[in-house]
């Protein structure tokens, strides 16, 4: 089935009243083309996708909270990769009110306001958050190490690579990842 029966088949769906779940062929199709990844042109249909799903699953009680953040969150990464930066934001502070654990969602808006915006002190606070929920993530202990010392604070990104070593230290590798890290971020400086 093509993207457009997708789409006209959900609209019937939610026209109807019927429940997302009354038919789960054309729930499935239209999230994997809300999913999918492609072209540049592509990620309108993707946001288009992800856009009506999120309406007809708001529309439906039986709808879980976690599934409709993860929605949001999908949405969210085609605005970013469409390049609407703004929109990209609003969508993850939307699955973030609606599951403030979500911890993909967290880590993307992170790497947002780290490397896109510069926003470091939302970065850091993001990456604090995540870090909350799963203390061993390398990756946002490295990240928020960054936005510290970005921020002047040396001592705090001295002692997130410190913990992030430690909690590595049977990894030969980690040091070199945390360099490549530095490096990479301090080339896309303005």
């Amino acid at each position: 089935m093509s993207f457009y029966r997708y789409m006209l088949a959900l609209a019937v769906l939610l026209v109807a009243g019927a429940t997302v779940w009354e038919n789960p062929r054309v729930w499935y199709g239209a999230e994997m083309h809300c999913r999918s990844l492609g072209s540049d042109a592509a990620e309108d249909l993707r946001i288009s996708a992800c856009t009506a799903l999120i309406t007809v699953a708001e529309a439906d009680p039986h709808v879980d909270h976690p599934h409709l953040a993860h929605l949001y969150r999908v949405r969210a990464a085609a605005h970013y990769a469409a390049m609407d930066i703004a929109a990209a934001l609003a969508d993850y502070d939307k699955s973030l009110q609606i599951d403030p654990h979500n911890t993909r969602a967290l880590r993307d808006r992170a790497r947002i306001q780290l490397a896109n915006l510069r926003n470091y002190e939302a970065a850091a606070a993001d990456f604090s958050a995540l870090l909350a929920l799963s203390p061993q993530n390398f990756e946002a202990r490295i990240s928020r190490s960054y936005a510290f010392r970005a921020m002047g604070d040396a001592e705090a990104a001295r002692a997130d690579i410190t913990i992030a070593l430690a909690q590595n230290v049977d990894d030969p590798q980690a040091a070199g990842q945390i360099r490549a890290f530095y490096r990479r971020l301090d080339r896309a400086a303005p």
